[in-house]
């Protein structure tokens, strides 16, 4: 190559003795003269030629004339002034010429191939110019199937999705969207597809949009991303990075990158941008530069050319530099190394084994993209964690995202994989089941999926989580794993400390009991409901969780509740207290003692309540009763408030309710007849024929009991089920033929059975009021009349006594309790109770719930039960055989069992545990866990099917309950040891304790109790 030409370009051109702009002049140059420099260097960013001693010119004057520049030593002449613009316009050689390499393709042979193929836009690796040409060609004729086993591109036929229908592509962004919002993490992985839609180029494929200057210089994307043309031909190397400069700062980043950023916001454990994109889109569209991994670099950074250090440094925004038009070189001062003052090169990670990229500003980033990704690993709940790869416009000749996120999806068991490439959108057989593709333009599909996440965000529900220290309330979606809410918690400034095996809770209103919920399943839907939102007046759907785990503020450390859970604390609290300064009032205390009836005093109540409801929301009516109920309930295990709820009990009075009739006594203005004792004689009827059967049994009744009654006391008698009870019809005899009888009417002399088994031969039972109103299935105490017409009767149904909510309910006498259970349901404002969710039995006694079918003829009180009817009768405490037949043959009694008692606790898995017998007593020793409570169930002789119980969930001391059982409808009603218990003998992580159970004569237990014990 011969030696580089330069042209004056402005008259009286200054030649200095050194390359300094204010050196010595020592010669000049005429406009138009050419010269041969001895070298041409770059200082402080200024190109210089250097003429040695003895230089000639050739001066243009009609004739070419060589003239000397009486040069004694060594001279220099800068090709750019800063004040002047060009001085010396160098004769370069536009293209650049292929230096051919032993073992590699040229371009030209790479070409001629390529035009044979039938795909145009098939893709070449990096490394298909060090093929053989017999390689390359192979490759090229079969479409990319026969390759080299080392090729970097995978082969799309061995891939998934490669092939998509419309159907199948709109089901992918179905399943992606749900990904990204039930994400805890968001990886999104960028490559050049993501900025096409800001106008940027791919440099390859269908986009490739890139520099013009390439194809007249004769240069390859690949040849002039290489660092030594800021070597060799530093302006042609900064004609190229300049042009991608400008074209980065003229560029708007789409929406979206926006939209990317707010799904990876709404993640818990937040998000991560992965991008090999050198432009700096993520940041200057709102991302943290604290969330980007610029993996390759990126332009607007520069550094050293020569590597004199790893410093990195902003570039401006104008680099002050201006392409030429024929040669596609630029002209002006390069930028420079401020130590070294050599020419500066973008700090971006080059092609050609790129040894000079300075990595101190990329380690940073990478510092913290790791210790992102070890939080994550190290979480407890790593293999339950929902981590989302968002993988958008990744190609596949450099594949340095695509492969990070595919690493990351089988890092974490849960992890998803959302490929966005219309041009390659396949995935690895082994991330099939993981992944979704989306043959998009990435814009298109960051949109279609944000429509889908963002109306999830009109679906959610409202999640109260207590834990067994502090609280919070957040808003997810209803499929909401609890694992995922804990999660959530820490975006709103909580921090949550549970162990790999915790467990949760929450009540379920089909069921009516606990179920138990794996951190990686969300909550049955029956467990949610409509409860007033913690400010204002609407209801929201809301779902109650327990949970193993304890709730801390992370700004103090100190365990409590986030301020959303904290504004319904205090509005329950400062609602009770406005409640309870009114109960205090000597105008309502006075007004007390005035009040002779239930109603009085429910009046004088709600009087107060109804003017405290609208401050908070509530509506004043008997609606908004049950409002405050499920209000308070959501955080009424907090001591202020039960304490306020304990203090509105007394101050309001509502416990002389039991004290009080329904309504005055009056005298019924029409006497009924005394009833006369009554001997019924039911008589069997055997066939359809109507012939009388010998089956028989006397019953004792009176002239005022009705058929109902004597149906419910032959199926309480002899243990007819309820459906048998059903189909047995009541005759009376009627000339030669039968009639069939209605239940409300009274009974005869003699009544006939059609339906029914045999009737055993037993003893006169006699049928009154009082006397089946004593038994299991009946009430205990004295009906309370009230002035009705003779076909009605009314029933106070207490809702919850604690909280004074009672319901009165009119019905026809002889009505069945399902009739007040519809009654109650179509009261509930939201609508969701349902009649087979609850039943009644009679208020303040512990005696079994009445089954739906059971009648009602006289005005009485109930209340709500959680416990349905037994089936049959309950047994009674001493255990006794009895044989009875149609002859009526005597008893055989048998005397008791010897029972065993079992301990099924948390601190051993529930795996029922024999206690030792103490006396009259049976015990164990526990040592209470790292959580500071344990829960507990006793069960008779080791059987599931024989538990006790207590009547309420979490029973300890501190809490009114009943002991239940034995039998086995007492899933997830447990007494429990430490957490809520208050006092002397609250539990602490490794306190020992001792279960106690009393038993009877029988060996039956009456009581259930513990007390702490030095370990």
């Amino acid at each position: 190559m011969g030696r580089a030409k330069f042209t004056a370009e402005q008259p009286d051109i200054a030649i200095r003795d050194r390359p300094q702009l204010g050196a010595e002049q020592v010669s000049t140059l005429q406009q138009g003269d050419e010269i041969f420099p001895t070298e041409v260097f770059i200082e402080d960013g200024i190109e210089w030629v250097k003429l040695g001693r003895g230089s000639t010119a050739v001066r243009v004057t009609g004739r070419n004339t060589t003239v000397g520049l009486n040069l004694s030593g060594d001279g220099y002449v800068p090709t750019i002034d800063p004040a002047w613009g060009t001085l010396l316009r160098k004769h370069t050689q536009v293209r650049v010429e292929e230096i051919k390499e032993e073992g590699v393709l040229t371009k030209r042979e790479v070409a001629e191939i390529l035009e044979r193929s039938a795909d145009p836009g098939l893709t070449l690796p990096l490394e298909s110019k060090y093929w053989t040409k017999q390689q390359l060609e192979m490759f090229v004729m079969s479409g990319g199937s026969i390759r080299p086993a080392w090729c970097s591109i995978p082969d799309e036929r061995l891939m998934a999705n490669t092939n998509m229908t419309k159907e199948e592509i709109i089901q992918a962004v179905i399943q992606a969207a749900d990904w990204i919002s039930g994400a805890d993490a968001i990886l999104i992985g960028s490559g050049a597809g993501m900025g096409v839609d800001s106008g940027l180029g791919t440099f390859r494929g269908s986009q490739k949009g890139v520099w013009a200057g390439l194809e007249a210089v004769g240069l390859a994307y690949e040849e002039i991303c290489q660092p030594k043309w800021f070597q060799e031909e530093p302006h042609l190397g900064w004609a190229f990075w300049n042009f991608c400069h400008e074209a980065y700062q003229a560029t708007v980043p789409h929406e979206g990158y926006a939209r990317a950023r707010e799904w990876g916001q709404r993640c818990p454990l937040g998000f991560f941008s992965f991008t090999s994109n050198i432009d700096s889109h993520w940041v200057s569209s709102g991302t943290g530069s604290d969330r980007v991994l610029e993996v390759h670099g990126a332009v607007k950074w520069l550094q050293c050319s020569k590597s004199c250090c790893p410093d990195v440094w902003r570039a401006p925004k104008d680099l002050g530099l201006v392409e030429d038009e024929v040669t596609h070189r630029v002209r002006g001062i390069l930028p420079t190394c401020p130590k070294c003052k050599a020419v500066a090169r973008p700090n971006v990670q080059m092609f050609g084994g790129d040894s000079g990229f300075s990595k101190a500003r990329r380690g940073a980033q990478f510092s913290r993209y790791d210790s992102w990704l070890r939080q994550l690993e190290a979480r407890p709940d790593k293999d339950s964690l929902r981590v989302t790869c968002v993988e958008v416009g990744c190609g596949l000749t450099v594949p340095t995202v695509r492969n990070e996120l595919e690493a990351v999806v089988r890092k974490f068991p849960e992890a998803r994989l959302v490929r966005v490439n219309p041009e390659n959108p396949g995935l690895s057989t082994d991330l099939a089941s993981k992944g979704v593709s989306l043959p998009l333009k990435a814009g298109f599909a960051i949109e279609e999926l944000s429509k889908q996440v963002f109306k999830e965000e009109d679906n959610k529900v409202t999640f109260v989580l207590w834990g067994s220290a502090g609280g919070c309330e957040l808003q997810a979606s209803y499929g909401t794993c609890v694992g995922r809410l804990l999660r959530l918690c820490e975006v709103d400034g909580m921090t949550v400390e549970f162990s790999k095996t915790a467990r949760a809770w929450s009540w379920s209103h089909a069921t009516r009991k606990n179920l138990e919920v794996r951190l990686d399943r969300p909550v049955d839907t029956s467990c949610f409901s409509e409860i007033k939102a913690g400010e204002g007046a609407d209801m929201r759907v809301t779902c109650i969780v327990d949970v193993e785990a304890i709730f801390r503020r992370t700004d103090s450390g100190e365990e409590g509740f986030n301020s959303t859970m904290l504004r319904r604390v205090e509005n329950v609290y400062w609602l009770l207290t406005e409640m309870n300064t009114m109960f205090e009032d000597p105008a309502y205390q006075n007004g007390v003692p005035k009040c002779t009836t239930k109603r009085e005093l429910l009046d004088h109540v709600r009087s107060v309540q109804f003017a405290v409801f609208p401050k908070f929301g509530i509506e004043a009516s008997e609606k908004g009763t049950l409002v405050l109920t499920t209000f308070i309930n959501t955080v009424q295990r907090v001591p202020d408030v039960q304490a306020q709820v304990d203090r509105s009990m007394e101050l309001s009075c509502v416990r002389l309710l039991s004290q009080l009739p329904a309504a005055a006594e009056k005298q019924k203005q029409q006497e009924l007849a005394a009833p006369e004792p009554l001997q019924v004689t039911c008589m069997a009827l055997p066939a359809e024929d109507g012939s009388d059967g010998a089956d028989t049994l006397p019953v004792e009744a009176t002239t005022h009991t009705q058929l109902w009654e004597l149906r419910d006391k032959l199926a309480t008698t002899l243990q007819w089920d309820e459906e048998t009870a059903r189909a047995v019809k009541f005759l009376a005899k009627q000339g030669n033929s039968f009639m069939g009888l209605k239940d409300h009417e009274v009974v005869r002399k003699v009544v006939y059975l059609r339906n029914c088994p045999p009737l055993l031969a037993a003893a006169p039972v006699e049928v009154n009021f009082k006397e089946q109103l004593d038994t299991p299935w009946g009430v205990d105490q004295e009906p309370e009349v009230e002035e009705f017409t003779e076909d009605e009767i009314q029933v106070t149904v207490v809702i919850d006594a604690s909280l004074d909510f009672n319901m009165p309910v009119t019905l026809r006498k002889g009505s069945t309790i399902l009739t007040v259970k519809e009654a109650l349901t179509a009261a509930d404002p939201t609508g969701r109770t349902r009649t087979d969710s609850f039943w009644l039995r009679l208020a303040g006694s512990e005696q079994p719930a009445f089954p739906d079918s059971k009648r009602l003829c006289q005005c009485c009180s109930l209340e709500v039960t959680l416990e349905p009817p037994p089936t049959t009768p309950p047994p009674r405490a001493a255990p006794a055989t009895a044989t009875r037949s149609r002859r009526g043959r005597q008893a055989e009694e048998q005397p008791s069992q010897v029972h065993k008692y079992f301990v099924a606790g948390s601190w051993c898995d529930f795996k029922p545990t024999e206690m030792t017998r103490e006396g009259s007593c049976f015990v164990h020793m526990l040592k209470v866990g790292p959580h500071g409570y344990e829960t507990f169930q006793i069960l008779l002789d080791g059987s599931w099917d024989a538990v006790y119980y207590p009547s309420v969930r979490d029973a300890n001391p501190d809490k009114d309950h009943k002991l239940r059982g034995p039998d086995k409808k007492g899933h997830g009603v447990n007494w429990m040891i430490g957490a809520l218990q208050r006092g002397r003998q609250q539990a602490r992580p490794g306190s020992h304790f001792k279960i106690v159970v009393s038993v009877d004569g029988k060996q039956l237990a009456t009581r259930v109790t513990w007390r702490q014990v030095p370990g």
